[in-house]
């Protein structure tokens, strides 16, 4: 007996249900396992860290606030590599480490077009808080202003004279570097990366300042065709954007006013956020709270 229409489309609808459902069960299942027991870490983190998008919407689903991480340079590196993400840690030794597929970045000038491109590779990224890569980046900041300084008082009054808007315009990046470091660039630095997990939480024990968490890698040249380096780079974490929760969301509008959600140039933070990671390495928000720079405006 032929089968209608109708039944047909009941009998997938039917199915394409139960394999939603179980979909929704394995995922719910996920998240229960992540979150059971102790968090594998507990930070506090402010708006430098996790900040909101551009624009908040006013509805009370799909907001999420975009964990901001960075990578530290060696002095002298003039911020070639950290908004490339290739750290200064993440060398020769740490690649093989991680045994990732260099490809044919061998080091060597290569003409093969069909050349075999590096693989990615998902590993687990620490990333630490407040600690000594940020101190390091606003001590360079400092050096960078005080030599800006002294160049200027060093140059000759008919010199300065001739440059004056480039020398005035420099000092005024240098002084707004500082500041952006003290006041609001992310203090959150990845520091180091590795396959097993449980060491390196040994290595870095303080659940309230060192991140564990999962994120894609891979191999990357730098230099000229003749000297290549070859440096690790930290693609993507694969989980950035954090959901807020609806029980935080009136905190959240709280925080963010109409006058400040239309400029980033903002002094001070305007909410402060507990972010816990579960056994599977996965972030959740556990609070948000306005701050007093938001509550007194």
């Amino acid at each position: 007996m032929k089968q209608s229409f109708s039944g047909i489309f009941r009998r997938f609808f039917g199915w394409g249900f139960l394999l939603l459902m179980a979909t929704n069960i394995v995922v719910l299942g996920g998240v229960i396992a992540n979150r059971s027991g102790e968090p594998e870490a507990r930070l506090v983190l402010s708006e430098r860290e996790l900040q909101p998008p551009y624009a908040t919407r006013k509805e009370n689903s799909g907001l999420s606030l975009r964990l901001i991480w960075r990578v530290a340079e060696e002095d002298g590196e003039e911020n070639r590599y950290r908004y490339r993400r290739v750290p200064a840690w993440f060398n020769a030794a740490k690649i093989a480490e991680l045994g990732l597929d260099t490809g044919s970045n061998t080091g060597a000038e290569n003409d093969d077009a069909l050349a075999k491109e590096p693989v990615p590779k998902v590993v687990f990224i620490v990333l630490e808080l407040d600690g000594e890569p940020y101190r390091r980046t606003v001590a360079q900041a400092e050096r960078a202003l005080a030599k800006e300084k002294e160049v200027q008082e060093n140059t000759p009054a008919d010199l300065k004279k001739n440059d004056e808007v480039s020398r005035k315009d420099k000092l005024k990046a240098a002084v707004q570097r500082l500041e952006d470091e003290h006041l609001r660039s992310s203090r959150l630095f990845a520091v180091d990366a590795g396959l097993e997990p449980k060491i390196l939480r040994e290595r870095y024990p303080d659940r309230s300042k060192c991140i564990i968490a999962k994120g894609v890698v891979e191999v990357a040249s730098h230099g000229s065709s003749s000297k290549k380096e070859i440096r690790g780079r930290i693609t993507f974490l694969l989980i950035e954007n954090i959901h807020v929760p609806l029980e935080f969301r009136d905190s959240f509008e709280k925080a963010i006013t109409k006058k400040q959600e239309v400029t980033s140039n903002f002094n001070g933070v305007r909410y402060m956020v507990d972010l816990d990671y579960g056994s599977h390495f996965e972030p959740w928000i556990a609070s948000l709270n306005p701050t007093k720079v938001a509550t007194d405006q």
